[in-house]
């Protein structure tokens, strides 16, 4: 059965998110969408067997900058999760098509897909540790890069240990925790010694994302870069942490 491209619309949010527990998700995601992010499904039959959700460099949620380029900041193929089966390639296809039309490129950030992506005709740009950016470009005037990363300076606090935790909205793995406890498992941990713990959210907004080159999710404890994904980190991690900083401290 062949896949098909279906589309989010303003008018989808409430079906997509229902319910009063995500009316600040659905606040959010119209208010992206108004900025130029897009959502896609690949659908087999009734199934959705994968998506894709993208925006314009000017306001991507990763820590890239470019011109006249479309970044994806999230693709999934729910049938090879790593590798890129059909719904990862039709997905692309449509992502570079729309852009295309746009006169943009496409690019991309991950470990996940390496092959695939060289495979289509995407080409390397930079790595570092936290994946690979791609670029599928038709015109020189089509660059983008990584922004540096740039630990923020933490106001420490006599006598407590101070947790600045720093999220990305568009990842719902990040914010309920796939492989760990998210930031739920954060908060809980910090929660547990009451007043001796300080936490700081900030949610990672483009102006945040620009001024700290960061947009996957971290976790600093007394200013410690501890983990630079939140949706890995446990509470038992978490706790192991502050207990660490505490002795630190007092040593």
């Amino acid at each position: 059965m062949a896949i098909r491209i279906t589309n989010l619309t303003a008018e989808d949010v409430e079906e997509c998110y229902p319910g009063v527990e995500n009316e600040e998700k659905r606040a959010w995601v119209r208010r992206m969408m108004a900025k130029g992010m897009r959502r896609k499904f690949a659908v087999e039959g009734d199934e959705r067997v994968g998506w894709v959700e993208y925006a314009p460099t000017e306001e991507a949620l990763d820590a890239v900058a470019g011109e006249a380029v479309n970044h994806i900041h999230c693709l999934i193929d729910g049938r090879d999760y790593s590798g890129g089966g059909d719904a990862a390639r039709v997905l692309l296809a449509a992502v570079e098509e729309d852009s295309a039309e746009e006169e943009r490129g496409v690019s991309y950030s991950s470990h996940k897909f390496a092959n695939l992506l060289v495979e289509l005709g995407y080409g390397v740009v930079t790595g570092h540790d936290l994946g690979t950016l791609y670029l599928k470009a038709t015109d020189p005037s089509q660059v983008v890069r990584f922004i540096e990363t740039r630990v923020p300076e933490v106001q420490l606090e006599q006598g407590r240990v101070v947790v600045d935790l720093y999220w990305n909205y568009w990842c719902s793995d990040c914010a309920y925790g796939r492989g760990g406890d998210g930031l739920e498992g954060v908060r809980t941990a910090c929660a547990e010694d009451g007043d001796a713990i300080v936490l700081r959210e900030h949610e990672l907004d483009r102006a945040l994302i620009e001024q700290l080159g960061l947009g996957h999710n971290m976790s600093l404890i007394d200013g410690k870069n501890v983990s630079p994904f939140v949706c890995l980190t446990s509470k038992d991690w978490v706790r192991d942490a502050i207990q660490e900083a505490r002795a630190s401290s007092s040593s």
